[in-house]
């Protein structure tokens, strides 16, 4: 028996007892379950229902798909009907370790905001060196050249720096 035929048998002998993995669409996604029902693409197979988003129940980290996109669908035991998703191909959410933390921070975003905050005090200690100081005025100059350049200061919002599609926390 050559070698190409003994390969042969060997696959066919383990075929049945193997976990599959097939690429599927998403057809809807349950968040209070965290799982999904996934079509595969081959239309000769049947749906999978309830495939896991999360390895536990509790689902500390687990990525959201998009409905309509493509995943990965792993069996977890080849006559169990127990399914997870592998991988994803439009991900459309992602929470690691419970997300109580809220969104990851966008870097380059909160730094803008911060320089906001670097030329402000900047502006005011300026202002105060700047600023004349008049004996007989009760501060009046003083007050003025104050006013005049703390007017131009631009406070930072912090409207945008998280990303609410990544979350993180510490559970």
């Amino acid at each position: 028996m050559s070698e190409k035929l003994n390969l042969q048998a060997f696959r066919d002998l383990i075929t049945p007892i193997i976990p599959s993995t097939e690429i599927c669409t998403v057809e809807s996604v349950d968040l209070d379950t965290l799982t999904i029902t996934a079509v595969p693409l081959d239309e000769d197979e049947a749906e999978y229902l309830d495939v896991r988003l999360s390895v536990d129940s509790e689902g500390s980290t687990y990525i959201i798909p998009s409905v309509g996109s493509l995943v990965l669908v792993s069996e977890i035991e080849k006559e169990s009907g127990s399914a997870f998703v592998s991988q994803h191909s439009v991900p459309e959410k992602m929470v690691m370790m419970g997300g109580d933390f809220g969104g990851l921070i966008k870097i380059y975003d909160l730094v803008g905001e911060l320089n906001k905050v670097n030329t402000a005090l900047n502006i005011i200690i300026q202002a105060i060196n700047a600023s004349p100081v008049v004996p007989t005025d009760g501060g009046a100059s003083f007050k003025a050249g104050l006013v005049s350049a703390v007017n131009t200061i631009v406070l930072p919002t912090y409207s945008d720096i998280e990303n609410k599609n990544i979350t993180h926390g510490g559970s």
